[in-house]
């Protein structure tokens, strides 16, 4: 996989990182799209063969697959309809699974899924399932020409293999059924920024294992021992800066979440319509990221 380099991280991403109201504005989105993407892929493949380890590495293979085509074309993240959102994400899916070779989407499943969430929005709506399908395809091959058909993607699960094996055999302060299901969360949750275009999955998986290690004070955890299972020399600065970032990403989801929970509470609940205390994402999520300062250099 092509990353991107440091002058384009420090030119490119970083300065909109820095763009308080910018970051606020397209964390919300892009939120909303991590959400989406992981519905999609939770849904997507039948039961009988559901498979988790295909179904993280199709997720992530995905959401890498969508920065960078955001990234080639603008980084100001448009608003998408409900619709456009839907097509984009199964069109980023099935560029993902190609990918990696873990075919488990099939267009007819996608195609369902998205005609049942259109319908849930617009009941009355009459879904053309043909067309669906062609703007997906459409949609498929438009990414594809805008990344030059480069499709490579980098993925940790060795890595995080290696990784849990190395926690089981630590006596940890929490459950470590639990820590694996949390770190699994927190590089999941990563990719909500596009972190995964300029950090190594490596950088990424530390770096999560690390927020962990804060969150909990899990001071058996030794990152020595951890950065020592790469295969290659992992840049410590690096990993303190993804660290950083990451850390904010799971504040600010969290709060999110709360927020859209309160939202559903006070929608369910018509008296609490006049209720002047809740205050909006934008606004809420300002508060818990008051400013974005990440040194790379």
């Amino acid at each position: 996989m092509i990353y991107l380099t440091k002058e384009d991280w420090n030119n490119l991403i970083l300065p909109k990182l820095s763009e308080q109201a910018s970051f606020n504005e397209q964390f919300l989105e892009l939120c909303k799209i991590q959400i989406a993407f992981h519905n999609f892929c939770s849904k997507m493949i039948p039961k009988e063969e559901n498979n988790q380890v295909h179904l993280t590495m199709i997720f992530m293979a995905g959401m890498t697959i969508f920065h960078k085509y955001r990234i080639c074309t603008d980084f100001s993240l448009k608003k998408y309809s409900p619709e456009e959102t839907y097509i984009l994400i199964g069109a980023c899916l099935f560029i993902g699974q190609k990918s990696i070779n873990v075919l488990r989407a099939r267009l007819i499943d996608v195609t369902k899924y998205i005609e049942k969430l259109i319908l849930s929005k617009e009941p009355t709506k009459k879904v053309n399932i043909k067309k669906l399908k062609e703007n997906i395809k459409n949609k498929e091959l438009e990414i594809l020409t805008t990344l030059g058909f480069n499709i490579d993607v980098d993925l940790p699960i060795s890595f995080i293999k290696d990784i849990k094996k190395k926690l089981s055999e630590n006596k940890l302060n929490l459950n470590i059924d639990n820590t694996l299901t949390l770190l699994n969360i927190f590089i999941e949750d990563s990719l909500i920024l596009p972190l995964s275009i300029y950090y190594t999955p490596n950088i990424i998986t530390i770096s999560c294992v690390l927020a962990l290690k804060q969150r909990y004070n899990l001071t058996n955890i030794n990152i020595k021992e951890l950065i020592a299972l790469s295969e290659y020399d992992l840049d410590k600065q690096e990993i303190q800066d993804c660290f950083a970032l990451i850390n904010k990403i799971i504040i600010a989801k969290a709060d999110f979440i709360k927020n859209q929970r309160n939202k559903a509470k006070l929608a369910s609940n018509a008296k609490a319509q006049d209720t002047k205390s809740m205050n909006s994402d934008k606004a809420s999520i300002t508060k818990v990221i008051p400013s974005i300062n990440v040194n790379v250099n």
